[in-house]
């Protein structure tokens, strides 16, 4: 879907959604060997690496369709949004979209205040920041939350920011409901936080200081 519009895209993962809640799938790529020449997925997802949500299922989408990010509590730490300003400078994908869903276990287990060793643990805290979390708070409230929070983070990034401003791309949240294969959008038209040209003129030079390093190296 090349030259595809932010709008475009929001409808194609929509109609994805109601094909697979159908039953009514639409044939799509299922081969890689076009992909050799190249790449251009219509949209970029973010979602939880929970094995009941695939979004390339719930989407109806073939190799090639979607770029899919996916992290336990789709938080946006620093390797996910790097991972989609790839998807958005080199790629060219219209849409981002930040995708939790309902009955989310690490989320679950960051309410109930789980103590984990090694790396797990820091995913846990990650999720009670994000979230601002209390015990006994609703567990689908507070993954809607980390979905808004998440995409917050996105739009600090000065290369998604500045195509959000220039109306190449836009950001939105979604949820899944496990229990339907349902998925809500969210926030499509809210309003995207302001970063003063100095704050912007900053990241990207910091940005462009670290790719220098890593070309040395």
């Amino acid at each position: 879907m090349s030259n595809t519009t932010p709008n475009e895209a929001l409808t194609a993962l929509k109609d994805g959604n109601a094909r697979f809640l159908a039953g009514n799938y639409k044939s799509y790529n299922s081969s890689l060997t076009p992909l050799t020449a190249g790449q251009s997925p219509y949209a970029a997802i973010l979602s939880c690496a929970d094995s009941c949500v695939p979004p390339e299922i719930l989407f109806n989408a073939g190799f090639g369709d979607i770029f899919v990010v996916r992290v336990a509590g789709n938080i946006a730490a620093s390797s996910q949004v790097g991972s989609l300003e790839f998807a958005v400078t080199n790629l060219n994908v219209p849409l981002i979209v930040v995708m939790g869903h309902t009955q989310c276990g690490i989320i679950e287990a960051a309410i109930n205040n789980q103590k984990f060793e090694g790396d797990l643990g820091k995913v846990v805290n990650s999720l009670k920041k994000a979230g601002k979390l209390a015990a006994g708070k609703d567990i689908n409230t507070v993954t809607k939350q980390v979905t808004l929070l998440s995409k917050e983070e996105l739009l600090k990034s000065p290369v998604i920011h500045k195509a959000v401003t220039s109306g190449k791309i836009k950001v939105v949240t979604a949820i899944c409901n496990i229990a339907s294969g349902t998925v809500e959008f969210f926030n499509e038209e809210e309003a995207v936080p302001t970063l003063s040209p100095e704050i912007l003129e900053q990241r990207l030079a910091a940005i462009e200081a670290e790719t220098a390093e890593l070309r040395k190296e």
